[in-house]
């Protein structure tokens, strides 16, 4: 069994990040193929990331969490051995991506929910097999132009999603290069640990060097519990017996 991460977000703001970022790494994926297989995948894809949109907060934490980071870095300029060049640089990309954010109208996303055909397929999607050709012949049709024509709009669909994912993806590396680590060996599976409540943890990483187990975590960014699992032949999940050896890797910022 291969190395393996599992990455646990302590607070709702990591969470929603996280969806973020497996919302549009799915999107791309699909978006570089070229069959209609991929192209329906890609609007199903769009949908996703609409659907988090939905949330009426979600702009607001955005730049809650742009301000928060640009407040921890700015502190560091104070500190010595920092790489001033590189601090200016994120501190001017964080400032540009908060003014987009804020730049943009209404909800995020409005501009696609008004787009008939992803409007159709959002109300099918509940049904199974409900974007079949007879249920959405509008679908079909576009379906059946030129590849090139199909990439074109999917691409021009997704421009609005530009701003969000260059600050997912910014945000997250961030919070990532935080972590420290550390070698942790979970006697019968079990592991707890405490964060101190003046530097609240945002994320974990639990890393796994083939052991055949995974985690289960609990709590919150002050304090999480970890218990490690294996699956019997029907893949249901059964408590670990034997310590259980795995790298922690807290980011703290």
């Amino acid at each position: 069994m291969s190395n393996i991460v599992y990455e646990q977000p302590l607070n709702e703001r990591m969470r929603t990040l996280l969806r973020l970022e497996h919302l549009f790494g799915q999107l791309r994926y699909h978006l570089a193929g070229e069959t209609l297989w991929d192209n329906r995948k890609a609007i199903s894809g769009i949908i996703d990331v609409l659907n988090l949109f939905e949330r009426a907060d979600l702009k607001t934490e955005l730049i809650k969490e742009i301000e928060r980071l640009t407040g921890v870095l700015s502190k560091l300029r104070e500190q010595p051995h920092v790489d001033d060049q590189r601090l200016v640089e994120t501190l001017s990309d964080l400032k540009l991506l908060n003014q987009a954010i804020q730049a943009i109208p209404g909800r995020l996303g409005d501009g696609l929910r008004q787009q008939e055909l992803i409007a159709s397929v959002k109300q099918r999607l509940a049904i199974p097999g409900g974007s079949c050709s007879f249920d959405l012949p509008v679908l079909h049709y576009w379906l059946s132009q030129a590849e090139h024509v199909r990439k074109r709009q999917l691409l021009q669909w997704v421009t609005e999603f530009k701003i969000i994912d260059e600050a997912t993806t910014l945000l997250l590396e961030l919070i990532r290069s935080s972590a420290y680590q550390e070698e942790i060996l979970a006697e019968k599976g079990f592991f707890q640990k405490a964060f101190e409540t003046n530097a609240p943890c945002q994320l974990i990483q639990i890393k796994l060097n083939g052991t055949p187990v995974f985690p289960e975590v609990s709590g919150g960014k002050h304090r999480i519990s970890i218990r490690f699992l294996t699956t019997d032949e029907k893949n249901r999940p059964l408590p670990a017996q034997e310590d259980v050896s795995f790298a922690l890797a807290c980011c703290i910022i």
